[in-house]
Order: structure tokens, then C-alpha cells, then sequence
């Protein structure tokens, strides 16, 4: 538990090749340079000057250049590993021994949040690059927690309380931890507030309408590829990557070969193998498009779900090479190729969407603060919920979404037309604009970039570059400053029940009126009308004779009326 990693960032530039055909890398720093005033309209049609400042690429030698005069920056996250223990003088070095055993003993997080901000302070870590002890501090937190719950599972996978004869995915235990994990999160949510220039949000609400979104946006991913795959001529193929026998905690069936492995490595093992598909395809001409919606046998271990869509002429290539990696068992992979056609409730055919909608519901369905075993099995491993490849970036798609439509129209015509088909949940048309399925991400025409000029900004700025040119330089097409949301938290001892005040009042001898808290009105829910009734019957009749789907024809007749009466026109419906 004393092997801590610190790790840090640094920028480079390419600037071609040596002999060899290795690349010459120039390292050096972004820093800021002189003001810039962009007049920026205001929602009230008011004009704001907004102040952000040059950004200079600075070598380590040479001229001090503008970065877009620079080519593309990259970053390098550098990192080492850091022995908390062996710093500093003996006594130094038992107090750090101390207060590691009062942190793994610890279970009130508040102890813990304390303790880490004394460990921050230790030596070996002040000489560690970029320093910082808030950030040395946030990031022992991060590291701590993180064994914590991991320490609980390994327990768990070796008292063989999860998988055959015992939990599916995760124990009580590990449940119980992650609610008290989202308990303190919901909790540090609902007590603080963003003030952005549009109004006053509660996080706990946007975190709320954030999943709502990220249910949506991958809806959405999933509609337009399977309309541009149809188009197109791809093959969509439903597929099932799994793990060796010896990732296997306590298989339900089979032998029991577990060399030990945490369901960590599982999921370490699925990266690494779809990364060396991807790579092996590449070098065969064939870029992998498509979609990975990670899962838990019972016994904790990771395997993957998800669709490829695949050229006719590409998928003799694409099987052999996934034979050649997932080739310890004639059922250690499964693929199963779909018809690209519509889906068709007559002839019981399914949509290839509709297979990850499963998937997609597992997690996204869960409201801020609620758990369940996969859930905190994602969480306690490290699984994302869904990875998608060989599709344009999801940061440009977001991006584009949060701009204001001033900012849309005055822009250039191709970031406003991808604007638009984002705002409007058009990704179909968005991947056909950005070049289409299976490009590189420096080929496609527009890329997006953040950044601030400092921590103590109050703005940053969305750049939105067109690709490199052969002289390595990139076009910015627009810059919006953004300002940034000012945080502010409620301390938990400024949140008091009337209880709690009535005794604050009794001590101080003061008087006052307290509001007592009145019960909720229950509204009636609205009744439609018999016109609304038998126009929405006639629109749902009209729009499915046109061949929509069922689920399409009742929200395009829905849409006709006002949403407070949604609920009641899809009940009668049903």
C-alpha cells in the first residue's frame, strides 16, 4: 500500500524526423502572453468585452513562438513511482508509517480527508515535480479510497463470497460502501451551488440532467450510426469478447483455474487486447468503428459487449485477426452478424441498437446516489460504462452543443452547420460532415481544444483548429471565451432543521417566527380533452401507416401536444 504514483504533464512538438525515422520532439511550456479583448454578445443583445490572453509556446531553446503558429502541442504525462516510507529522516519516516495505519483503519471520511492533508506535507513528495500540497493532498485521498474499496474486494473474491454459491458482480459489502460513497458525493452536491452568467444551478440537479444527457447523446450515437451503416453497406455485428479462465474469481461453470488476479486485471486484459486488435487492423488498412459496453460474469470478472460495423470487403480481415487474439476456446469470443434493415415488429426483427439497449439502461437508468451491484462493480474496477472508436471526438460534439446561438450564426459556415446538427441530435449528418466513420482524428476537418490561461482565470477558451497543414501549422476557425462557474459550498453547519432552531433560539433568549413545513399538495394530474384524444389516435395512425417504428410514431405524435399531458396519451396508448 506505500507504492504511490505521482505523475505530471508535459508538452512537446514534433518536428519531423532523423534518420532512423524516429521523431524529433522540441519540449517546452505553454505560457501566457499579451491581452486580447473579444467583444462577445450578450443574451440581452448587450456587447461584453471578454479578456483572455496570447498563449506562447516556449521551448527549452529557440524562439518563443504563438501556439497556433506552432503546430499541434501534445501532452506527455510523465509519472513515478513514489515510496511514501523511505523519505526523509527515520522519525519522518514512522510518522508516515502511522498515519498510513490510521487511514486503512479509518471509516469516517472527514478522518481520512485530515490525515491525507498531513501526509501531503511529507518530503519525499515536496520534491516531486509540479507540487502542490492541495494537489498532493486531493490525489492521497484518491489513491487511499481507491485500495480502500479495492482491499474490500479482494476480501470478498477470496472468502469467495462472490460468484458460484455466493453474490453475482459484487458483495454487500462493496455495495455498501459505494452508497456510502455517493451518500458523502450527493451530499457535498446538494450543498453547493455554480454561478455561471446564465443563473444559479445546484449541482446535484445538473449532475441529474448530466446522466439524462449521456443516456441521450449515446441514443442518439447509436440511431445515426445504424442509419449512416445502412447507407453505407456495413455489416453491423453484435459481439461477445471474454476474459481467460484464469481471470476467474469463482466461475459458475467449469473448473476453477484463478491464479489470484483481481477483476481489475480483467478489465486491464479487454483494453489491452482490443488495443492490439486495433492496432493489427491498422496496419492492415482497416480502421475499427463501433461501440464496447463493459460487464461482470457473476464471479466479478470482465467481458465486453458492443457492435463493429464492418465494410463486406473488410470482414473476412476482421474475424481472422479476432480468432488469432481470443484463441484459448472456441467459446471465448461470439459473433453474431445482424441484418441492417429496419426493425420490423411483424416479422419479430430487432433494430441492431436495440441489442446495446440493455446495456445502456444498466447504468444510465440509475438517478444520482443509487447503486447496484454492477454499478459498484464499474466503479470499484475501473470499467467505463461505454467506449466508442473510430468515431469523431464526443468533446467536439459536446462542444458544439454548448455554444449559444449568437455564437453558432456568426461563426463559420462548417463549425454552424455541425452546431446545429448537434444541438438537434442529428449525429448521422455530424459523422457524415467530420469526414465519416473509420478516419483518423488529426484527418478530420475540425477539432476542438480547452484551456485557460491560469488556474486563477475567470474564463476559459473553446478553440475550435482545422486539421495540419503539411507545414505543420493548424487553422483556427473560431475562439469563444467561456467564463467559468464560481463554486460555492454551504458548510453543513449552516443547514439546521426547525428543531435545531427553536433550541438556537431558546439558549439566546431572541424571539422569532419559524416556518413550519407544510405538507405538499398533490396536483391533479391533466386530463386531455376528447379532441386531443382522437387527434393523437388519428397522428399515431397516420405516422405508422408512413412506416415508422412504434416507439418513433408515438413521440413524433406526442410532440403535437403539451408535455403535462405525455403521460396520460402513452398510458392510453399502451
Amino acid at each position: 500500500m506505500t507504492d504511490f504514483t505521482w505523475s505530471w504533464v508535459e508538452h512537446f512538438r514534433d518536428l519531423g524526423e532523423d534518420e532512423d525515422g524516429k521523431p524529433i520532439r522540441e519540449w517546452g511550456e505553454i505560457r501566457r502572453g499579451k491581452e486580447i479583448i473579444t467583444p462577445t454578445p450578450g443574451e440581452d443583445g448587450e456587447v461584453e468585452n471578454i479578456i483572455t490572453y496570447e498563449r506562447l509556446w516556449c521551448p527549452g531553446e529557440g524562439p518563443v513562438i504563438p501556439v497556433e503558429k506552432a503546430g499541434r502541442i501534445k501532452k506527455a504525462v510523465r509519472s513515478s513511482v513514489v515510496k511514501l516510507t523511505e523519505g526523509g529522516l527515520p522519525c519522518q519516516r514512522q510518522r508516515v508509517m502511522e498515519l498510513e495505519k490510521k487511514i486503512m483503519a479509518s471509516r469516517d471520511d472527514e478522518v481520512l480527508s485530515k490525515l491525507c492533508e498531513e501526509m501531503a506535507r511529507i518530503p519525499i513528495l515536496q520534491e516531486q515535480p509540479q507540487y502542490t500540497e492541495e494537489v498532493a493532498a486531493r490525489r492521497l485521498r484518491r489513491y487511499y479510497r481507491k485500495n480502500m474499496k479495492r482491499k474490500l474486494g479482494w476480501y470478498s473474491h477470496n472468502l469467495y463470497l462472490i460468484g458460484r454459491d455466493g453474490e453475482k458482480h459484487s458483495s454487500p459489502e462493496m455495495v455498501a460502501a459505494r452508497e456510502g460513497q455517493l451518500s458523502r458525493s450527493n451530499d457535498w452536491l446538494s450543498r453547493t451551488t455554480a454561478k455561471t452568467e446564465h443563473g444559479e444551478f445546484n449541482l446535484l440537479e445538473l449532475a441529474t440532467k448530466g446522466k439524462k444527457q449521456r443516456y441521450s447523446e449515446t441514443w442518439a450515437r447509436l440511431k445515426g450510426m445504424e442509419k449512416l451503416a445502412r447507407e453505407k453497406k456495413l455489416i453491423p455485428i453484435f459481439y461477445t469478447f471474454t476474459c481467460p479462465p484464469e481471470l476467474h474469481p469463482n466461475p459458475k461453470f467449469g473448473g476453477d483455474k484463478w491464479d489470484g488476479s483481481l477483476p481489475e486485471a480483467s478489465v486491464k486484459f479487454l483494453s489491452s487486447a482490443f488495443a492490439t486488435l486495433r492496432a493489427r487492423l491498422m496496419k492492415e488498412g482497416v480502421t475499427l468503428v463501433g461501440c464496447r459496453f463493459p460487464e461482470s460474469h457473476d464471479d466479478g470478472c470482465a467481458h465486453a459487449h458492443g457492435l463493429l460495423w464492418v465494410h463486406p470487403a473488410d470482414l473476412d480481415t476482421v474475424t481472422s485477426e479476432i480468432k488469432k487474439i481470443w484463441n484459448w476456446h472456441e467459446k471465448a469470443f461470439k459473433l453474431k452478424f445482424l441484418d441492417n434493415e429496419p426493425a420490423d415488429k411483424n416479422l419479430k426483427k430487432a433494430a441492431p441498437s436495440s441489442y446495446c439497449m440493455k446495456y445502456i439502461t444498466k447504468t444510465f437508468n440509475l438517478a444520482p446516489g443509487e447503486t447496484d451491484s454492477h454499478e459498484t462493480w464499474l466503479s470499484t474496477w475501473g470499467g467505463r460504462a461505454c467506449d466508442w472508436f473510430g468515431l469523431p471526438p464526443t468533446g467536439l460534439w459536446r462542444a458544439l452543443r454548448a455554444l449559444k446561438p449568437a455564437q453558432i450564426e456568426s461563426g463559420d459556415w462548417l463549425l454552424s452547420t455541425l452546431a446545429r446538427h448537434a444541438k438537434e441530435g442529428d449525429y448521422y449528418n455530424f459523422v457524415k460532415l467530420t469526414g465519416g466513420v473509420g478516419v483518423k482524428q488529426k484527418e478530420r476537418p475540425v477539432r476542438v481544444e480547452a484551456y485557460s490561461e491560469n488556474s486563477d482565470s475567470t474564463h476559459k477558451t473553446i478553440s475550435f483548429k482545422t486539421p495540419e497543414t503539411l507545414g505543420g501549422i493548424a487553422c483556427v476557425i473560431a475562439l469563444f471565451p467561456k467564463p467559468k462557474a464560481q463554486r460555492e459550498t454551504t458548510p453543513t453547519w449552516a443547514i439546521k432543521t426547525n428543531k435545531e432552531k427553536l433550541a438556537t433560539l431558546f439558549q439566546s433568549g431572541e424571539s422569532a417566527i419559524l416556518v413550519p413545513k407544510l405538507p405538499k399538495l398533490k396536483t391533479p394530474t391533466p386530463k386531455p380533452t376528447q379532441e386531443q384524444i382522437e387527434f393523437f389516435v388519428e397522428r399515431l395512425a397516420i405516422v405508422q401507416a408512413d412506416g415508422a417504428t412504434r416507439r418513433r410514431a408515438l413521440e413524433i405524435a406526442l410532440s403535437d401536444h403539451p408535455p403535462e399531458l405525455w403521460d396520460e396519451l402513452e398510458r392510453m396508448a399502451a
